[in-house]
């Protein structure tokens, strides 16, 4: 399933990619790659409210990740909110620093 998103993601098929991640996510909810892909697809479709929520859960499982941070500060931004957006630029900088 995963390599069947990843294929409708190169084609730009956002929303069908989008089901087949929610069928892995149906079994095995915490699944990073899965829930990263859908993060993608979302923010492919503009919505950036809904690929924060995604990532966010990223960061739950996996708090130590800077590039996530950056990534839903790049969304943050995308939205307009600055304050959280330079928040998660700060976590990710802090993280880097004590690689």
């Amino acid at each position: 399933v995963i390599k069947l998103t990843r294929n409708l993601m190169l084609e730009k098929k956002w929303s069908e990619a989008i089901k087949q991640t929610d069928r892995v996510l149906g079994s095995y909810p915490d699944m990073a790659e899965a829930i990263e892909e859908r993060t993608q697809c979302l923010e492919n479709l503009g919505k950036f409210a809904l690929a924060i929520k995604e990532i966010s859960k990223l960061l739950e499982l996996h708090s130590d990740y800077s590039d996530w941070y950056r990534w839903r500060a790049r969304l943050h931004q995308k939205l307009g909110n600055m304050p959280a957006a330079l928040k998660d630029l700060r976590r990710a900088s802090d993280l880097d620093g004590a690689l």
